[in-house]
Order: C-alpha cells, then structure tokens, then sequence
C-alpha cells in the first residue's frame, strides 16, 4: 500500500479542473433540436460551496448546420452568488458575455463563489443561444450556494487491453471542492463479474455484490487533494471484453469547526462528481463450437434435431450490463425439409422484396433462422442448445443445412474473434449416407432410416455480430486543464 499523500490543490489544478455537465450538479438536459435549431444540450445545474473552491463549468450546445451559432450569458441574477470567467474569445457587453459555438461547440466557464456569500444564496444565469435564421432560444440554469463537503473524483486514464493472468492497479486521487474539512474517507469500487480485488487490511469485499469497500481514517482540508492508497486488481481466468470498475468517493464525516458533524453518504453538496470510471478490456481467450446434427425419415415423417453452440472457454460471455443474450448462432434448414416446430430464442429471417428482412420471432416455416444464448452469461464449459422439429417434404440423401455464426442479413460482417474459427459451422444432415465429418463441429444423431445418395454442401453465410459487451458507464470526469479566462465581475 503505498504512502498517503495531501498537498494544495492549486498545486494540482491542470490534473483536477472539472468537467462540467458533473462538476456543478444535475445535468439539464434541453430538447433535440429541430429544423436547424440551436440549443442547450447539457449543462449543469451549479452547485457551490461556502468558502469552496472555483469549479470548471462545461456547457454543451446542439448546433446541427446552423451558421453564426453564438451563445450569451446574461450574469445579472447570480451577481450577488458568484463571479464568472470565461475563455478569452468571448466578448462582454455588460452583464452579458457572448461566444461564439465553433467545434466542439462547448463554452467551458470557471464559477467562483462570490467573497462573504452564505449558504442558502440562490440565482441563474440566463443561456440564449443563437444562430442566422434561426429563432433565439433562453434557458435558465440555477445557481447556489450551500455548507459542507464537495468531493471530486479525479478522472482516470484511458482503459488499456489486458490478459486474464494480468494485473491492473488503482489510484484514485480526491479534491475538496468544498469550504469545510472532509474526514473519514470512504471508497467503494463496483466491479464487473471477471475483476478479482486483492486483499486489504482497510478494505472489505461483498463478492455477491461485486464492492469493494476501504473505509481511511483520513482528512481532507478545504481546497486540498489527496492520492488515495493504489489497490491491485486481477481478473478470473475466464475473463473477457469490457470490465470496469467503478469508484465512488464520499466523507462519512464533516469538520466546519472544532466539533466534527457525522453525514450521511449523499450530503456532499454535489454528489454527481464523487464517481469515476476505471475501464479495463481483457483480451479474448474464448473458442465457440458449433454444434450440428443428423436425422433420417421417410417422407411426410416428423424429425428433431438439436442444433446449438458450446463455450469451449476459457473465456465467460457476458451480457449482463445490457440484459441481453451475449451470442447469437444461425440454422440454414436443410433442403427437403420443412420447420414446424421452433423453439425459443431463435426468429425466423426472411428477406423482402423490396430490401431488408422480416423478423419473425417463433414463427415456423422459415428457411434461415437467427438464435440467441437462453441466458445472459454464456459461460466457459457450458452448451446452449435448441431443439427443432422438421417435416420432410422431399427424400433426398443427405439434405444438408448448417449451423453457423454466420448471418447475410446482420450490419457487422466479420466473424468472431474466437481462437479457433475451424469449429465455427457445423452440419444438419437429414437422411445421411455416412455419419463422417461435419466441418469442424460436432454433430448429434436423431431419427431412422437412413439411406444413400450425394451430398449437398450449403454456402458459407456472414457473421451475425451476436456479441454484446458493455459500452459506456456512468459518468468520467474531465480532469484537463481549462482555457485561459478572464473574469467577468458583475455589479451587485
């Protein structure tokens, strides 16, 4: 565990600006702009501490192709709350600053509360956006003041690719935004199923919660930063795709005097910057089989044949940040045969004349048909399997379909990063001559009767895209060092 560190936070302010849309409260979120309207698409709600340090305010505005977009902050109602610095391009008549939207079309503003402001202060800014032939539009944001504790998460770095057997540490670093000592720090990391938290003496761990709880007997002064304890993480060896870990600040105690006030998790005068994400990627180590089948019958007779795909590991599919089945295989029906039993998890795909495809969940009948995994875990060692029901219309010696991860009606294209891609198609004979190969899968036996004749090879299909992994999570903080600015004091 390494040494614990406090120092000024002016000393660190280019790592610990604020992003904005988190660094002063709840995002306000405006409509989507229609006919090339020019809008507020995300700013905070501002929150303020007594005595607290500046806080780097980003407003993000939609602006489509409009030409000449420009938005001005009109400063009159927060004149007695706080004081406003803006980057140096905009240009200030007044009370009112006007920029100019450009690429990114973001203004950052750096919010100071005013000197001898006391809790409880409360004002807006006014944001009128405009653009050439486009209606003005003004949207209000709060501004206000309060007592206590501002904890901020300093963001992390990019997420980087890792091996199962590898390890990965943390080492979160927490300002004091706020005017009053922060003391008794807690974090709490949220961990993706596959991350594995190393022992500490501080730190608790509810596995079937997935947290990682270290409680530091620690103070942090107003306007000051402290680099919490770097913790060490590994991951299970079935582990693959996104995994991050997310962390969570807050101080179980608060010091406005000589007498420390106990709070309660969620007083932190803005609570939507106590969290950052640590995102980790573990490479593949996964195979999937496919998994065929033969059957015989004679005409008009029904068969079954169990098609699916096995998890040969050592990879786990997950699909749980998104609920949704992590993998997704297809069945072209043999030729001579006709469905007339589907069984759950797998639609129907029929293409349309005039382009596109038709989706029919359950739907019997069909000659290509999409399946998903039963669950949201597809785990290493494990078969996910479907039983369909066949009628044969027409006896021909070994009728031939397929079960691949191949679909020529999905967006993605490119086959599955699997280890080995020999097993990826296997064969659904119906009345085979011989019970030799099926291209690298594994095939099961339903049915009688068989009989001789030639085979029929079914072309190679395109890739279904059927692995989901998670994509974004909460909320990262900026972390950057913002623009040059110049102050705005308006008149009380």
């Amino acid at each position: 565990m390494r040494r614990r560190r406090l120092v000024s936070v002016a000393t660190v302010l280019t790592a610990l600006a604020v992003a904005v849309g988190v660094g002063g409260g709840t995002a306000l979120a405006a409509p989507d702009p229609a006919g090339g309207a020019v809008r507020l698409a995300a700013a905070p709600e501002i929150l303020l501490a007594v005595n607290g340090f500046p806080r780097t305010v980003r407003f993000q505005f939609t602006v489509g192709d409009a030409k000449n977009a420009k938005a001005t902050f009109e400063l009159a109602k927060a004149a007695d709350v706080a004081t406003f610095g803006f980057p140096a391009a905009c240009v200030t008549t007044g009370t009112a600053v006007t920029c100019a939207l450009g690429s990114p079309a973001q203004v950052d503003v750096v919010v100071r509360p005013k000197a001898g402001v006391a809790a409880g202060a409360k004002g807006s800014i006014a944001v009128t956006t405009t653009a050439d032939g486009v209606q003005p539009h003004t949207q209000e944001i709060p501004v206000s003041v309060h007592a206590g504790v501002d904890l901020t998460l300093q963001e992390f770095p990019a997420a980087k690719e890792y091996t199962p057997d590898q390890k990965f540490t943390i080492a979160p670093v927490v300002a004091n935004y706020g005017g009053v000592t922060a003391k008794r720090i807690q974090v709490v990391y949220s961990y993706a199923l596959g991350v594995v938290p190393s022992n500490y003496a501080s730190c608790q761990n509810d596995a079937d919660a997935r947290r990682f709880t270290c409680t530091y007997d620690q103070s942090i002064p107003a306007h000051n930063t402290w680099g919490l304890p770097a913790l060490e993480f590994g991951f299970s060896e079935d582990a693959f795709g996104s995994k991050p870990v997310s962390v969570t600040v807050v101080a179980l105690e608060a010091v406005a005097a000589a007498e420390p006030v106990v709070s309660a998790q969620g007083t932190d005068i803005n609570v939507d910057d106590n969290t950052a994400i640590f995102g980790t990627t573990v490479k593949n180590t996964y195979d999937i089989a496919a998994n065929g089948a033969n059957a015989s019958g004679a005409k008009d007779a029904s068969v079954e044949v169990t098609i699916g795909v096995k998890n040969n590991g050592k990879a786990t599919l997950d699909g749980s940040a998104t609920g949704a089945s992590p993998f997704a295989y297809t069945f072209a029906v043999p030729p001579g045969t006709q469905v007339t039993g589907v069984p759950a998890g797998c639609s129907s795909y029929v293409e349309k004349s005039g382009g596109g495809v038709d989706i029919k969940p359950g739907a019997a009948g069909g000659t290509f048909y999409g399946c998903v995994t039963d669950s949201v875990w597809f785990k290493a060692g494990s078969t996910d399997s479907k039983k369909f029901t066949l009628k044969i219309t027409e006896v021909k010696a070994d009728a031939t379909g397929t079960v691949s991860f191949h679909n020529p009606f999905a967006e993605i294209k490119d086959p599955p990063a699997d280890k080995d891609t020999a097993n990826d198609t296997a064969k659904v004979v119906i009345n085979p001559s011989s019970t030799s190969g099926n291209n690298g899968g594994t095939t099961t036996s339903n049915g009688s009767l068989p009989i001789t004749g030639t085979s029929t090879n079914v072309p190679m299909l395109v890739w279904t895209g059927g692995m989901m992994l998670m994509a974004g999570f909460m909320l990262v903080l900026l972390g950057r060092k913002p623009e040059k600015t110049e102050e705005v004091q308006t008149p009380a």
